[in-house]
């Protein structure tokens, strides 16, 4: 999972304590660095003179159409969601533990570069500002976005392609099963330009939706699509060239079933099995008891 600290998207948050939707100080100071506009089909068309300020704006544009699904995303990823609806999420929420959406997410927040965390920061502030100014218009179970909770979602979407293939074991379903993207060339298209068709087979629901917009700061200026709760285009074009997503099954990860060792009968076995299996433990509300989760990400080979 040291992966996860390369990442060019972000974060940074505190552990379990919930956060409150607050709006920044003064959200008219950001306003007056970003401008958003919809087209005629709805589309946030957003200019801003620094990355901290389109992402703020970016936040607010998606919290106004779908937060909800976007705060649900964040639960998922995060190993909250059976807290705010109940049982079905229990499975979902001890996969999110185990993988260590949020807790790489929190870790990795510290070694982000300027970029990184003043996009995620920045649309954790738009999407609580416009909580903020619209109270009552969010879920009953509805929390503040925090910047760490960006890295989660990337990371829940990133490792839904990994090739869990331990037979009886729960696991999110992939992002995507299949997909197509293709392009033509100006000499082959009547309008005499290039066209570039993505096309990700998503499921209607689930954690990762698609969202179309159009960021632009400075000499950057890209238009295309990104995931509800996440401040970057991840796939579209810009002046120069285009981009698509679409799954090809790469084999990037392996699932081990650990069990307990017999007692220690040592000082070496006990730090051993100490360093080989990490345990957290997952409060999750819809539960009677607390749920204990086998991290089991520090495995060695000398088990």
């Amino acid at each position: 999972m040291q992966r996860m600290r390369k990442m060019v998207l972000v974060v940074a948050v505190l552990g379990c304590v919930p956060a409150q939707a607050q709006g920044p100080p003064d959200p008219r100071a950001l306003w007056e660095q970003a401008t958003l506009y919809r087209d005629a089909w709805g589309v946030p068309h957003i200019y801003a003179d620094n990355p901290y300020a389109l992402a703020f704006a970016f936040g607010y544009a998606q919290a106004e159409e779908h937060l909800g699904p976007m705060l649900l995303a964040y639960r998922v990823a995060n190993g909250t969601a059976a807290a705010a609806l109940g049982e079905p999420f229990l499975e979902s929420d001890a996969f999110s533990v185990k993988m260590g959406h949020a807790s790489l997410a929190v870790a990795a927040f510290d070694e982000a570069g300027p970029l990184t965390q003043a996009l995620c920061e920045g649309f954790a502030v738009g999407v609580n500002t416009w909580m903020f100014e619209h109270p009552g218009q969010a879920p009953e179970w509805a929390e503040g976005v925090r910047a760490a909770d960006v890295l989660a979602l990337w990371h829940c979407y990133l490792m839904s392609f990994a090739p869990f293939d331990l037979e009886g074991t729960w696991r999110r379903a992939p992002a995507a099963d299949s997909g197509n993207a293709w392009a033509l060339g100006p000499a082959r298209s009547t309008s005499g330009r290039p066209i570039l068709v993505m096309n990700p087979h998503t499921a209607y629901d689930g954690p990762f939706q698609w969202y179309e917009a159009h960021l632009a700061v400075g000499p950057l200026d890209v238009a295309g699509a990104t995931l509800y709760g996440l401040p970057v285009i991840i796939q579209g074009h810009n002046g120069a060239l285009g981009w698509a997503l679409t799954p090809n099954v790469p084999d990037f990860a392996d699932m081990y079933a650990e069990a307990e060792s017999p007692q220690p009968t040592s000082k070496k076995d006990a730090e051993s099995e100490a360093l080989r299996l990490e345990y957290l433990q997952a409060q999750i509300a819809a539960s009677s008891q607390p749920v204990f989760v086998n991290g089991d990400r520090r495995a060695t080979g000398d088990s």
